[in-house]
């Protein structure tokens, strides 16, 4: 009886240590960018929609690029332009609208876009 206790010890203690190594290796590096769902937009075809990005520039669902960017809405018209500078408030304000030429922006609204 006592063998089969350390069996089942073993077994235990075996499969915690193979969870624990498989959970800490698919955790991401520290200060590395996790996945993320976020508005974004692709300056290749002009797409704007909600999907799953860990740096930019990310590849895009419809066109297959690399030139996916976090995506700002223009106040003045709605039009969802790519941040292509970078995904800080600061690259917002350098950017212009290209319909209506307008040069403030704010965050995309989670129901002014849809998933792919």
């Amino acid at each position: 009886m006592k063998i089969a206790y350390a069996i089942i010890a073993l077994v235990v203690i075996v499969g915690s240590i193979v969870w624990l190594a498989s959970y800490y290796g698919s955790q991401p590096k520290s200060g590395e960018t996790v996945l993320h769902k976020a508005p974004v937009a692709c300056a290749a075809c002009g797409r704007a929609y909600i999907g799953m990005i860990r740096s930019e520039p990310a590849e895009c669902v419809y066109c297959g690029e690399k030139a996916v960017w976090y995506a700002r809405q223009c106040v003045k018209c709605g039009t969802i332009v790519p941040v292509v500078k970078g995904s800080s408030f600061s690259a917002s304000e350098q950017l212009r609208c290209p319909k209506c030429g307008g040069t403030r922006f704010r965050e995309v609204p989670p129901d002014a876009i849809k998933e792919p």
